[in-house]
């Protein structure tokens, strides 16, 4: 009796573990069939995007040239800069800009002790 109990749970052990080996196989063969699907669902999406977004802006570009040709037929004065004074104001700032930066340089640089210098930024 015991002798048939013994190779019934075995046979048990060796059948669940068939279906669970089967079942594992047939799940990976599936998801590795859906990782492609989508691998190649995701570079179709990409590429068509990307040629829309492409096509958009060359014909938004096209279209703002065709605007300026339009207004300046019609005699329409061009659009002052954004901002006042833009030719102007773009040189100041980078100049500031330079010269805040190389003062904390040269700060980092002439500091006698290993100290962090007392910056904004941390």
């Amino acid at each position: 009796m015991t002798t048939g109990l013994a190779v019934a749970a075995f046979v048990v052990a060796v059948c669940a573990a068939l279906v669970s080996t089967i079942g594992y196989a047939r799940t990976r063969a599936r998801l590795s069939v859906l990782e492609r699907r989508l691998r190649a669902l995701d570079g179709e999406l990409h590429d068509d995007v990307r040629r829309a977004l492409e096509q958009t802006r060359d014909e938004a570009r096209a279209a703002g040239r065709e605007a300026r040709r339009a207004a300046r037929a019609a005699g329409v004065p061009e659009d002052p800069p954004r901002v006042l004074f833009e030719p102007l104001t773009g040189r100041l700032v980078r100049v500031a800009a330079f010269g805040a930066g190389f003062r904390r340089a040269a700060r980092r640089f002439t500091r006698d002790d290993g100290s962090r210098a007392l910056t904004g930024r941390r």
